[in-house]
């Protein structure tokens, strides 16, 4: 949680909810896929957000929680692209980073990471959640085929 958190103490204890790590497994293995279906991973990421309760901050604060694990794991395939080390991911993880940093490179794993940010710049905005999720899945799903 330190190397994800980057030292923060407020977002480790965030992070520490076991239910995100969970869905974050599936979310890896729905990017990692031959096949990649953004369409079930998007009714995905909607059940594990809306599974935070009716209060729309804590909506807001899972998808934006999804968001953070996934830009961080594009930055490590991003990283492993033009040979460094990955940073945050974990040893059962680099497989699955490293697979990503070569069927995609550097280039178009820059501009997931701009989507993705961008995302989470339209969550903070209040921008329709749904909507908001579903085109970075899609974006997602368009790069990565």
């Amino acid at each position: 949680l330190v190397r994800w958190s980057g030292g923060s103490p407020g977002l480790a204890l965030s992070l520490a909810d076991p239910d995100l790590w969970e869905f974050r497994g599936v979310l890896l293995a729905g990017l990692t896929a031959k096949q990649v279906d953004s369409v079930d991973l998007s009714k995905k990421l909607m059940e594990f957000v809306e599974d935070a309760g009716k209060e729309t901050a804590a909506l807001r604060e899972r998808a934006q929680l999804v968001l953070r694990l996934l830009i961080d794991y594009l930055d490590d395939a991003l990283a492993v692209s033009v040979g460094a080390p990955s940073r945050r991911s974990t040893p059962e993880d680099r497989p699955a980073v490293e697979a990503l940093a070569h069927r995609l490179g550097p280039d178009r794993l820059v501009r997931l990471l701009e989507r993705c940010m961008e995302a989470d710049e339209q969550i903070d905005r209040r921008v329709q959640l749904v909507l908001t999720l579903e085109a970075v899945l899609d974006a997602l799903g368009r790069q990565v085929a």
